[in-house]
């Protein structure tokens, strides 16, 4: 692998320090937190889902997820590897030296595990058999959400009711989103529309199974190395890879 790789590598990783609401590609994205919220504290399902972040500048960003929620512990998998890039619908050329580096290190799949009921986010790299603890937000208290029915609408042929949710924060700031509850699945929110900084994140549901998953799902492997930090997990990642590389 070239040096200019593995720091390339790390700098992508690196935006995953800020990870405490969501992520995605490796930088923060507030939506998927939102989109949690909004699933209710009493949800359990499995799925896909597909969450696609449209930037003012028109660049779109595509990722494919596997998700698990059981009374509001949330299990979201990402393959960093495949994330897309878009610019009006044309697939952009994708930095393959970037990608090779992430899984050179072992940071190619992600895993993100919220734990409310330890007041904890968790960013897990299976391929290092590692994790740590996301920064923790300052403020616990439970954002109120206020539900303003708009209408019938359909989401991939399932027939939906479509709302404008507004959720007011510990601090008083407000975030809006557009959400869809499929009648045809006991009103699960298929797919959820939100606006932050100029950016448009959309997350879309599919191959959904509306049973709880166990509750073992939630747990951190045994075996797996915990560090005190992100900063302290990329080292260690370069550690392991340099030596790795001297074999």
């Amino acid at each position: 692998m070239k040096p200019l790789s593995i720091l390339a590598a790390i700098a992508l990783a690196g935006g995953t320090v800020e990870f405490g609401q969501g992520m995605t590609g490796g930088q923060f994205n507030p939506a998927i937190a939102q989109s949690a919220r909004l699933l209710g504290a009493t949800a359990g399902f499995t799925a896909t889902a597909q969450m696609s972040t449209v930037e003012a500048n028109g660049l779109e960003t595509i990722n494919e997820l596997n998700y698990a929620v059981r009374d509001g512990l949330v299990l979201m998998e990402m393959d960093l590897t495949k994330t897309k890039t878009l610019r009006k619908g044309k697939l952009v050329k994708k930095k393959n030296d970037d990608m090779e580096g992430m899984a050179g290190m072992g940071l190619g799949k992600q895993v993100t595990l919220v734990r409310p009921d330890k007041a904890a986010t968790y960013i897990v790299y299976p391929g290092l058999k590692a994790y740590c603890e996301a920064p923790k937000t300052a403020s616990h208290e439970t954002p109120k959400s206020e539900w303003k029915e708009e209408g019938p609408d359909t989401v991939d042929s399932h027939p939906c009711t479509k709302y404008l949710v507004t959720t007011t924060n510990a601090d008083g700031t407000t975030e809006q989103a557009t959400v869809w509850k499929a009648a045809d699945l006991q009103n699960f929110v298929i797919q959820t529309v939100t606006v932050s900084g100029g950016d448009t994140t959309t997350l879309k549901f599919a191959n959904i199974k509306l049973d709880k998953p166990a509750a073992a799902a939630f747990d951190l492997p045994a075996d797996y190395k915990q560090y005190g930090s992100m900063q302290e997990l990329m080292m260690g990642a370069m550690q392991q890879m340099m030596q790795n590389m001297g074999q």
